[in-house]
Parts: structure tokens; sequence; C-alpha cells
């Protein structure tokens, strides 16, 4: 498992993205970046946006799966819990969000959300782990 925090600002957002990129092409999930790099942008943008907190990413592999979790420092509101566990089918072209909790939805094995308390909120995905070619498990 590897873990790093960033400051809630939008330049953080691309570093974040940096981050997951070089953790699972360390373990050697090249093949699931692509799709884990957008989430965790798009969950990292809500964060910026939204939670106006640092936040912290924390990326693990196992041999099943690739799960992402960003833990920001906001309370989890009543509407938002609402948001992921029912999320949209469908958003306006117009809008100018609602997109990442959708695609996390249409994307993911698993999502969720997990309330930390006074300590705010993790936001996590699950992606399945790469088949990998050579008859060794990752």
């Amino acid at each position: 498992m590897s873990s790093r925090t960033f400051v809630g600002e939008l330049s953080c957002i691309a570093l974040a993205r940096l981050f997951v990129r070089q953790t699972l092409e360390a373990e050697s999930q090249s093949e699931a970046c692509d799709l884990a790099v957008l989430l965790t942008s798009e969950l990292a943008t809500n964060v910026v946006r939204h939670a106006g907190t640092s936040f912290e990413v924390v990326v693990s592999a196992s041999h099943e799966v690739i799960r992402v979790e960003i833990h920001d420092g906001a309370a989890v509101t009543e509407a938002f819990c609402d948001f992921v566990e029912h999320p949209p089918l469908s958003v306006e072209a117009t809008s100018i969000g609602g997109r990442g909790i959708m695609l996390m939805s249409r994307t993911a094995l698993r999502f969720g959300l997990l309330d930390r308390g006074p300590e705010g909120k993790a936001v996590w995905f699950e992606l399945p782990v790469a088949e990998s070619t050579d008859g060794v498990e990752p």
C-alpha cells in the first residue's frame, strides 16, 4: 500500500494522477493505469471543488483488485451520501458537474464512501488487476 497527501489546490490534481500512475506501474499494473488515473482525477477534483481540504490518495493492489481511496477532511453530508449510493444515470451535456461519480459507478468493480467521523470521509473504487501474460500472477 502506498499513500501520499496533497494540498487541496487545483495544481495538486495532476500530482495525484502522477502518484497513482507511478504506484500502479511499480506494481506491474500499467494496464489499469488510465482508468485509475481518470477516476482519481475526478475524485480529487471533487475534493478541491467541494471539500476544500487537503486530501490523501491511498493505492493498494492485491491479486484480485486495485483499490484507490481519496480521503479528505470534510464531513459526509446526507446529500453526498445519497449521490454516491444512487449515482446519476446521465448528466446534461451542458452541466459542469456530476460526471465523476457517474463514471466511477459505470467503470469500477465496486465503489463506495467511508465516513471517517470527525476526520472526514473517503471515497474509494476498485478495479480488476490485469491478467498476467507470462503465467505468473501480478
